[in-house]
This record gives structure tokens, C-alpha cells and sequence, in this order.
């Protein structure tokens, strides 16, 4: 394939010229890759003069035709090619190629990922404050429950006595639900802040 940019020859599967860089996507491809005799029928090598079976003289330019449209993505610019609908290089919804639009306007496409990210940030801010609310509460309720208990503990020869238990919640368990309850915060700011 000949570069678009300085004319320089390149692998069919390179996306870039090896040359200048510059990218292959609008380059020409090599329709013929041997010519054909016109007398014999027989393939030669592109560029030969004569046909190595019959000495007869061989067609000397070869024949090139441009390569197919490409799509530019509206987030990376990259280029690809029309019967994608999604963008080879960010993953970006690509606009049909009869939806494209000058650089200046903004296309359905910006606008949906516009109203995409505000939704993204607006469930932040709801499911961060739900969790956080929810685990503020459990945590709240593990620090202050108690409960008691009569126990009664047997003691051979003497008889036994009756003890008042209290228990907590576990110190470990408390320190889940707070770290949750943060997170959920924190994702709950993340969503108010990026609103704006």
C-alpha cells in the first residue's frame, strides 16, 4: 500500500506509513499485485518490463484505486472504517457516515455522551447517598445495641450463681459498616462535584 502522505511503500496490515508516520487509513492499495501478459496470460512480478514466459512487453503503471471512506471518531479523531459502528481504538459510538458533521457543530453522538456522563454522576450521587445512609444507620445501630442476658453458672459443691451478660456488636463488624458508610459517602461527593 502507498502512503497517502509521502508516497512511500508500506505492508497491506500496517495502519501507519513505516515512513513519515502518517496513517494508512486514506492511502491507495495496489489492486493487481502481479500484472498480467497480454499476450500469454501469465502473472509477472508489479514493476517488470516484459513477461518473463514470452519476452512481450507488460502494461508499465499499475493500477491503483482509493481506499474506502473512513469515519472519524467525534472523542479520539481516529480513523475507521464505515461499516464499524463502534470506535476501534476508545470503544466511542460512531456517527453514520451520512451523519457527519463539520468539526464546529456538535452531534447526536457528543450530546448523548454529554447526557450519558450527567446520568453516570447522577447515579453516584443517589446510590453513594443510599449506601451511605444505610451503613451510617447500621453502624450507628452496631455501636449503641446492647443486649443482656441471665446466665446461670453451676458450680459443683457450692450450688451456682445467676451473672447479667451484655453483649455488643462485634468491634470488627462496627468498622465495616463505617468503611462502607465513607465510601458511599465519598461516591455520593464525587457525584454532587461533578455535576457542576
Amino acid at each position: 500500500m502507498r502512503c497517502p502522505k509521502c508516497g512511500a511503500w508500506n505492508p497491506q496490515d500496517k495502519r501507519f506509513c513505516g515512513n513519515c508516520g502518517g496513517s494508512m487509513a486514506l492511502g491507495y492499495v495496489l489492486v493487481p499485485s502481479t500484472s498480467k501478459c497480454p499476450n500469454c496470460g501469465s502473472d509477472n512480478p508489479q514493476g517488470k518490463k516484459f513477461c518473463g514466459s514470452c519476452g512481450a512487453s507488460l502494461p508499465s503503471a499499475p493500477s491503483y484505486e482509493p481506499a474506502p471512506p473512513v469515519i472519524s471518531c467525534p472523542n479520539c479523531e481516529a480513523e475507521n472504517p464505515p461499516s464499524k459502528r463502534f470506535c476501534g481504538d476508545c470503544g466511542e459510538i460512531l456517527p453514520r457516515p451520512e451523519e457527519q458533521t463539520s468539526v464546529d457543530e456538535p452531534t447526536d453522538t457528543e450530546e448523548y455522551a454529554a447526557s450519558d456522563s450527567r446520568r453516570v454522576r447522577t447515579e453516584y450521587l443517589v446510590v453513594g447517598g443510599l449506601i451511605a445512609a444505610i451503613f451510617f444507620g447500621l453502624f450507628y445501630w452496631a455501636v449503641n445495641f446492647t443486649y443482656t442476658e441471665q446466665v446461670w453458672h453451676d458450680l459443683p459443691y457450692i450450688g451456682g450463681y445467676w451473672e447479667t451478660v451484655t453483649h455488643t456488636i462485634d468491634p470488627a463488624i462496627q468498622a465495616l459498616f463505617l468503611v462502607v458508610a465513607i465510601i458511599g459517602l465519598m461516591a455520593m461527593v464525587y457525584g454532587a462535584v461533578s455535576r457542576k
